[in-house]
């Protein structure tokens, strides 16, 4: 079921508008029996999963900037093209200006939990 939840992780990620960095790094949860370590990913395996569901309509991109401004959304194009490109992913530092970030769209919004995990299984195109 390890699969399950690594979906589970990367819907939730979409839901809080992750930054595209920290989606392979996993999460923790701090739970009061103690913390539950959630991943790491493999980095390909976060791309192709999110490549999916932008091609889907479940997701789309948004750049946020270190002034704390969001927008604009990143084209469908350029989108597609750093989904599957992992090592176009920065994370933040000195000098950043924006990281891109992943939000759901009103399509995504309109599917179930378990519609998205289906999805994923699909192959894409």
């Amino acid at each position: 079921d390890e699969y399950r939840e690594f979906l589970s992780e990367m819907h939730a990620a979409v839901y809080e508008e992750s930054p595209l960095y920290e989606l392979p790094g996993g999460v923790t949860d701090l739970l009061p029996n103690g913390p539950v370590v959630h991943g790491p990913w493999l980095a390909e395996d976060c791309s192709r999963v999110m490549s999916h569901w932008h091609e889907l309509g479940l997701l789309e991109l948004y750049r946020y900037h270190s002034d704390g401004t969001t927008g604009p959304t990143v084209a469908s194009d350029d989108a597609r093209a750093l989904l599957r490109d992992p090592s176009s992913w920065p994370g933040s530092g000195p000098g950043w200006d924006a990281l891109v970030a992943v939000c759901v769209t009103e399509a995504g919004a309109n599917l179930s939990f378990e519609d998205w995990l289906r999805s994923a299984a699909r192959p894409v195109g």
